[in-house]
C-alpha cells in the first residue's frame, strides 16, 4: 500500500513538473475550457455571424492544421462560422501534417483547385501555426491561385536574433525538414517569401510557443490583429474566428 502511494506522488510530481514547466499542457488546457464556453453558448457568436452574411462573397477557405493535428480537430469552430456566412471549408489530406513544405505543396494544391472547381474563384488559404509556415511557403510560389492568406499563430519574423518558436515546435519542424529537405533554405524561403496577395496575420499576446511578436504580415495588402487566448486552440478561439470572419466578408481587399 506504502508502495503504491509512493508512486503515485511520484507521477503527479512529474505531471506537476511537465505543467508548470511546458506551458504547452497549459495551453491545451486553456484550448479546452473555450470550446467547451463556445459550444455552451453559441447563439452569441452565431448571432454576430449573421451579421456578416451579407458582405459575403462564396469562397473555398483551404485550410492547413499545425503540427501533429487533424483539420477538423484544428478548425471546428471556424469550419461552423465559415458555413454560417456561405463560405466553405476544404480540406487538405494530409493526415496529422507531419509534412515537410514541399510534399504539403502538393497536399494544398490539390485542395486550391477542389476549392475553386466548387466556387468558380480563388481560394482563401488558411494555415496554423506550422500550416502556417507551410501556406507562407506555397503562397510565395502559388500567388496566382489564391486570393487571400491567413496565418494564424505562425512566426514570419526573426525576433532577437532567433525565429519566434520555441523549443516545442522547433525541435519538431526542424526535424521533418531535415529528413527530405533543406532546412536552412527553406526557412530562408518562408521568412522572406514575396507575398501578393492580401494576408491576415492573427497572433496571440500569451502564446507560449510562438513569440507574438514575429507574428507580422507582410505585402503590400496586410493586417496584423492581436486575440485573446491559447496557441493551441485558435481555429476554436470565438474572438479569433469572429476576427477571420469579418476579414473574409468585408475586407475591401478581398
Amino acid at each position: 500500500m506504502e508502495r503504491n502511494k509512493t508512486e503515485i506522488f511520484e507521477t503527479a510530481n512529474i505531471l506537476r513538473t511537465v505543467m508548470d514547466a511546458g506551458s504547452f499542457a497549459s495551453d491545451l488546457g486553456k484550448a479546452a475550457v473555450e470550446r467547451l464556453q463556445v459550444s455552451l453558448n453559441p447563439l452569441k457568436y452565431k448571432m454576430e455571424w449573421n451579421y456578416f452574411r451579407t458582405f459575403a462573397n462564396r469562397s473555398g477557405v483551404v485550410m492547413v492544421p499545425g503540427i501533429g493535428a487533424t483539420p477538423r480537430l484544428d478548425f471546428k469552430l471556424l469550419e461552423e462560422g465559415l458555413n454560417t456566412v456561405h463560405h466553405f471549408p476544404v480540406y487538405p489530406e494530409m493526415g496529422f501534417n507531419f509534412l515537410t513544405p514541399n510534399e504539403a505543396e502538393k497536399k494544398i494544391m490539390e485542395a486550391v483547385k477542389k476549392a475553386q472547381d466548387k466556387s468558380g474563384d480563388k481560394a482563401v488559404l488558411a494555415g496554423h501555426s506550422y500550416g502556417g509556415v507551410q501556406s507562407i511557403i506555397f503562397a510565395g510560389r502559388h500567388p496566382e491561385e489564391l486570393k487571400g492568406l491567413i496565418t494564424i499563430a505562425t512566426p514570419t519574423a526573426v525576433i532577437e536574433g532567433k525565429i519566434g518558436l520555441n523549443a516545442f515546435i522547433t525541435i519538431p519542424l526542424m526535424g521533418i525538414i531535415r529528413r527530405t529537405e533543406n532546412a536552412e533554405q527553406l526557412i530562408n524561403e518562408y521568412l522572406n517569401s514575396d507575398v501578393k496577395v492580401p494576408w491576415l496575420s492573427v497572433s496571440v499576446p500569451g502564446d507560449k510557443i510562438v513569440d507574438q511578436r514575429a507574428c507580422l504580415a507582410r505585402g503590400k495588402i496586410r493586417k496584423t490583429i492581436e486575440v485573446e487566448g491559447s496557441h493551441a486552440g485558435m481555429g476554436s478561439n470565438p474572438e479569433a474566428v469572429n476576427q477571420i470572419l469579418h476579414y473574409l466578408t468585408r475586407w475591401p481587399a478581398l
